[in-house]
This record gives C-alpha cells, sequence and structure tokens, in this order.
C-alpha cells in the first residue's frame, strides 16, 4: 500500500482544489490521509527549524 500522507494547501492557492481533490482519493482508497487547509494564505511558504 501506499505510505501515510498530510495534504496541506491555502486557501486563496491556485492549486488548492486540485489537493483537496486528491486528499479525497487517497481517503476513499483507504490511505491514511491527513488534509489542512490554511486559511488566508496565498501561497505557502516552508520554512525549517533545526
Amino acid at each position: 500500500g501506499l505510505p501515510p500522507y498530510i495534504i496541506r494547501v491555502d486557501k486563496l492557492d491556485l492549486l488548492r482544489d486540485k489537493g483537496i481533490i486528491y486528499y479525497r482519493k487517497l481517503y476513499l482508497a483507504g490511505v491514511d490521509a491527513i488534509r489542512s487547509v490554511n486559511l488566508g494564505v496565498i501561497y505557502r511558504s516552508i520554512v525549517l527549524f533545526r
């Protein structure tokens, strides 16, 4: 099977709907998946801390 997924999308991102659809497909296929929508954000910036 597939590994667990975390799908994070931004509310104002052009690709938001595609991310949500992908999450639904994973979920319906029985894959352990979590979805998160970041409100008020256009594009997500990833910051990594040590």
